[in-house]
């Protein structure tokens, strides 16, 4: 008997030989209820699926990883990054682009080596460049001392080497400078300010997230100007970057937006609202949240009014939350500022 096709499974679970049967039985649609039992695959079970991938139609193996993306996103419960890590290696770069994506916040130090090597070897101009997006994380993760730092170093110095290089696709390009964007290295601010200076639409975007993602107070103006952008995604890359940054000069211009003709505009405004904290966007969303017919809008509406009264609850809290050093640091504040 093959201990490997016959694995055991808790009582109720459906055993591993008719999950492997189902993903080759291309003549029947596969069952929701096998997505579950790929969660949290090891040992032999997960041998066995990397031995089987390639044996699984090509159709069933995109739907498979897209269903398993949408499952992981929607139930924290669930751990599939065994599977994506399978479909890194996989010979069709639509899916080996699902699994970086899906992988994103994994947080897994092992998963460094494979994005280098993709980065460095892909053929696939895409592949590379979600690749290049995935490796934010761990620079995020090494700026706050959770990965060694000489992996940080190696990470921040190949997509500055990227970043550099003209004979880069601009797609990777712009996806390395986005993930620096995490990074305090300092060379990365002037990175910033040259690719803003360029003026291109499609690099403004990714530098926005750039901004956003260096929590740094010196790209307020520049966030602020593209706020009433003509094209709409640099808008809302603005917008995002204004909730994050937490821009309290971008307030009026949000709360002018809770208009806007387009939908994703007026959501992604209502929720920067929220992230700032914008007492005087209540009275704008409450009239919007009253308009709306759209349920899908109003359960986003509805989710940036409780973020804006926490954030709010939160502002007053810490207004009060302090102790005498507070009280004697802000007196030499404004004894110093008299000066």
């Amino acid at each position: 008997m093959n201990s490997q096709s016959h694995s055991r499974s808790p009582e109720g679970a459906i055993p591993y030989s008719d999950l492997i049967s189902a993903l080759l039985d291309n003549s029947t649609p596969l069952s929701p209820r096998y997505l579950y039992r790929l969660s949290g695959l090891e040992g032999n079970e997960l041998e066995q699926l990397s031995q089987t991938w390639s044996e699984i139609s090509l159709a069933r193996r995109r739907a498979l990883i897209e269903d398993l993306e949408d499952l992981s996103d929607s139930n924290t419960l669930v751990v599939f990054t065994s599977v994506f890590t399978i479909a890194l290696d996989d010979i069709d770069p639509q899916i080996r682009i699902t699994a970086l994506r899906a992988l994103w916040d994994s947080e897994e130090t092992s998963l460094i080596p494979n994005y280098l090597k993709i980065l460095a070897n892909d053929a696939d101009i895409e592949v590379r460049a979600q690749a290049a997006s995935g490796l934010g994380i761990y620079i995020y993760l090494g700026e706050i001392e959770e990965i060694p730092a000489e992996s940080l170093e190696r990470i921040v110095h190949i997509l500055l080497q990227l970043v550099d290089d003209p004979q880069i696709d601009k797609r990777i390009r712009q996806k390395a400078l986005a993930s620096l964007g995490f990074s305090s290295a300092p060379r990365v601010p002037a990175l910033i300010e040259e690719s803003y200076e360029l003026g291109d639409e499609e690099w403004l975007q990714y530098t926005l997230l750039a901004m956003e993602r260096s929590l740094d107070k010196q790209w307020f103006p520049h966030v602020i100007s593209c706020l009433n952008h003509d094209n709409d995604l640099i808008r809302l890359a603005a917008i995002s970057a204004a909730g994050e940054l937490e821009i309290s000069d971008s307030i009026p211009h949000l709360i002018d937006m809770l208009q806007d003709q387009n939908d994703e505009i007026r959501i992604a405004a209502a929720w920067a609202l929220s992230q700032i904290g914008a007492e005087e966007a209540q009275e704008s969303l409450e009239l919007l949240i009253d308009q709306t017919d759209d349920p899908d809008e109003l359960n986003h509406l509805e989710n940036a009014m409780e973020n804006l009264l926490f954030n709010q609850d939160m502002i007053d809290f810490n207004l009060f939350d302090f102790d005498e050093n507070d009280l004697d640091d802000r007196f030499s504040d404004l004894t110093d500022n008299k000066e």
